[in-house]
């Protein structure tokens, strides 16, 4: 049986961006020994994040899910995984969920341990002959406004990012320590963790693909394709909090609304960025923020990174976001143009025409921006 080996994020750490390389690369990582097998679509996932039925299995089985009711091909996909390490040197799967979702099992009463257990046992009966688990790591402040802006984006989060950051779940998945010894207890000494630091000055030839392929003991090959593009672009701190405060007075937020706030939400954002190196707390909130994660922090640094540290513990001289409130006002009124606009007059609702309101100048241009992005100009 092939090795696996198992990148699990974490999120917000150029993930889409790898999954995109893994994928548009087959051939060539074929040609140096490494699967990267295709497994049916589950719903709500792209094909590119081809370890999502693991992390899906692994949560119907600890809640008890009724096998029937679980999400079609996921226990075929796991057969179709065994097939693929009895046929190849190694197989490389992949999806940042599973170190994010194991958190997510506290809010119903359940143990993140008893997940990374059931994980360890459905990968132990594909016979994979080793485990190598790939680990990123990002600064938990610096991860959980990247994680925020994230989920305001895609439509799942409307909470402030205080609220957001106080939860158990993203309590554990900052919990990078936790992570790692909750994982290396379920797979056992047999498994070997690479654990890197997601810093673009730090990647080896100064590139995620490069990294990653070091990381994983893939040899590089001039001939990969890179991606051209940011896979997964962030919208700017000041444009999150307009779009969540209007989902907050204006819900829900249908598959129709994304389509038509997020590209709207990513011009604003190219229009006005972030000034460089803006962070989302000042000094003393990040000390305050950044202390329950320090012993972790430092445990895997001795652990994994030969006592190098694993992050800067400096906080002070960076420029902390302050919202501009006029401009979180025009932003909200851009977003109810653009509802008031393009969603069908069975779906708009009273309180939307009520919010609709002349839109300024300043963002009339993205705006028009994304209306051709949707009539597909």
């Amino acid at each position: 049986m092939g090795e696996l080996i198992l990148h699990i994020g974490t999120t917000n750490t150029g993930t889409t961006a790898l999954q995109e390389f893994f994928f548009h690369n087959r051939q060539k990582l074929a040609q140096h020994g490494v699967c990267f097998p295709e497994f049916s679509k589950q719903p709500g996932s792209s094909t590119r994040k081809n370890g999502v039925f693991v992390d899906r299995l692994c949560h119907d089985l600890v809640r008890g899910t009724d096998p029937h009711q679980r999400v079609h091909d996921l226990d075929n996909n796991l057969k179709k995984l065994a097939k693929a390490l009895s046929s190849s040197n190694r197989v490389l799967l992949s999806d940042e969920d599973i170190s994010y979702h194991a958190g997510f099992l506290l809010n119903a009463g359940c143990s993140p341990e008893l997940y990374w257990k059931t994980l360890a046992k459905a990968l132990s009966d594909t016979s994979a002959k080793d485990i190598t688990v790939v680990a990123y790591l990002r600064r938990q402040d610096d991860w959980a406004s990247s994680q925020w802006r994230e989920g305001v984006k895609s439509g799942w989060r409307e909470e402030s990012l205080s609220t957001f950051c106080d939860q158990n779940s993203i309590r554990y998945a900052m919990d990078y320590a936790g992570i790692i010894e909750d994982a290396k207890a379920a797979f056992g000494s047999g498994a070997k963790f690479v654990v890197r630091r997601y810093d673009r000055n730090t990647f080896k030839g100064g590139s995620i693909f490069r990294d990653f392929c070091t990381a994983a003991n893939i040899p590089w090959d001039d001939g990969y394709q890179i991606p051209e593009t940011e896979a997964n672009p962030s919208i700017s701190y000041d444009v999150a909090e307009a779009l969540r405060l209007f989902k907050e007075a204006a819900p829900p937020f249908t598959p129709l609304r994304g389509a038509v706030l997020r590209p709207l939400a990513l011009n604003l954002s190219l229009q006005n960025p972030d000034a460089p190196g803006i962070v989302p707390f000042d000094e003393r909130t990040t000390r305050n923020f950044m202390e329950p994660f320090l012993e972790g922090n430092r445990r895997i640094a001795d652990e994994h990174r030969g006592g190098q540290p694993l992050f800067s513990e400096e906080y002070g001289g960076r420029t902390a976001w302050v919202p501009n409130e006029n401009r979180i006002a025009e932003y909200r009124d851009a977003f109810e143009e653009a509802i008031r606009l393009y969603e069908p007059p069975s779906e708009t609702t009273g309180i939307i025409r009520s919010l609709a309101r002349k839109v300024p100048e300043s963002v009339k241009r993205p705006l028009r921006a994304a209306r051709e992005v949707l009539l597909g100009r």
